[in-house]
This record gives C-alpha cells, sequence and structure tokens, in this order.
C-alpha cells in the first residue's frame, strides 16, 4: 500500500484517500467510529487499542475532526452500501430457498 503523508503527523492517506494511523493498518475512520460510538476517550481508545500511541490517537482525533463532514460523508456511503449488499444477499438467498435446494 503507497501512503501518502498529511498535515497531520502520524496520519497517511492511501491510494484511495483513506487515512490511516502511520505505521499501522489502523483506519483513522476505526478509531474514531469507536471514539463517537463508545463515548471512549482518548485514554479508554490507547487501553482498547495498546499498539497506539497517545499521539497518534490524538492525531488520529484531530485529523476527523478538521475532515468531520467528508469522514462522515464516507461513513454514511459506506452504510448505504452495506444495506444494500445486505438486501441482495437477503433476496437471492432466503431461508426457504436455500432449504430446497439442500433437499434436492
Amino acid at each position: 500500500m503507497l501512503t501518502r503523508p498529511t498535515e497531520f503527523r502520524h496520519i497517511v492517506l492511501d491510494d484511495s484517500g483513506v487515512a490511516f494511523i502511520e505505521g499501522t493498518r489502523m483506519k483513522v475512520r476505526l478509531l474514531v467510529l469507536q471514539h463517537l460510538a463508545n463515548g471512549w476517550s482518548a485514554e479508554e481508545l490507547k487501553w482498547q487499542f495498546p499498539t497506539l500511541t497517545m499521539a497518534q490517537i490524538h492525531a488520529a482525533l484531530a485529523y476527523y475532526y478538521e475532515h468531520k463532514e467528508q469522514m462522515d460523508d464516507e461513513t454514511r456511503a459506506d452504510l448505504e452500501d452495506l444495506k444494500h449488499t445486505e438486501s441482495q444477499a437477503a433476496r437471492r438467498f432466503t431461508r426457504d430457498a436455500l432449504e430446497q435446494r439442500l433437499h434436492r
């Protein structure tokens, strides 16, 4: 994965523009979602993700709040894609259809 630096120390972007914590495979959005969904402070995030430094955690949170609208839009788009995929899968394979296939 090629990365390019950002104006935030510890945060890099991949080829698709997705923000990662430098030197890890941790997406900034994943850390932020844990922060928002669970109400976790930076200290709690450190406890939950002990391989990250406090500097990395604070950089990720700062990056998010500087790019909040864009990152929230990306999260909404991902959720819509997931809902669409789930609805397609649910229509394709109902329990009855799978049982009928099994008995053939």
